[in-house]
Formats: C-alpha cells, sequence, structure tokens
C-alpha cells in the first residue's frame, strides 16, 4: 500500500478522530475508506459522461423505445 500525507488543521483532525471513533474504526481506516469511495465515485461520474457523451442525438430514438416498452 501507498502512503498518503497532507496537512489539516487541528480541529479538522480533531473531528476526523472524533468521527473514526464515534464508528468504531480508526483515523486510517475511515481516510481509506473515504479515499475509496471518492475514486469509485470518480469512476462512475467518467462512465456516466462517456455513456453521456455516447448518446449524444438519440433523445428521439430513446423515447420512442420508452413509449414503445409503454405499450406492453
Amino acid at each position: 500500500m501507498t502512503m498518503l500525507s497532507f496537512q489539516v488543521s487541528k480541529d479538522v483532525e480533531r473531528k476526523v478522530a472524533d468521527n473514526a471513533a464515534e464508528s468504531g474504526r480508526t483515523v486510517e481506516d475511515l481516510l481509506s475508506d473515504m479515499t475509496a469511495r471518492m475514486v469509485r465515485d470518480f469512476e462512475a461520474r467518467q462512465t456516466f459522461e462517456t455513456m453521456a457523451q455516447r448518446g449524444r442525438g438519440e433523445v428521439d430514438k430513446a423515447l420512442d423505445l420508452l413509449r414503445k416498452s409503454d405499450r406492453s
């Protein structure tokens, strides 16, 4: 694993520690999970944007498909 290091204010450090303690986790585990979630969210947004770009100009086709499924 790689270690990340960054500076935060004492207030933020205390709040992160409080949050971790409240959830029964270590600060390292909490921040690792938060970072992994941030990466997954970023990748999901990239995938959505790619798919949306591919679908541009296909609104009428999509609406026709929806109308057909409503009739079923």
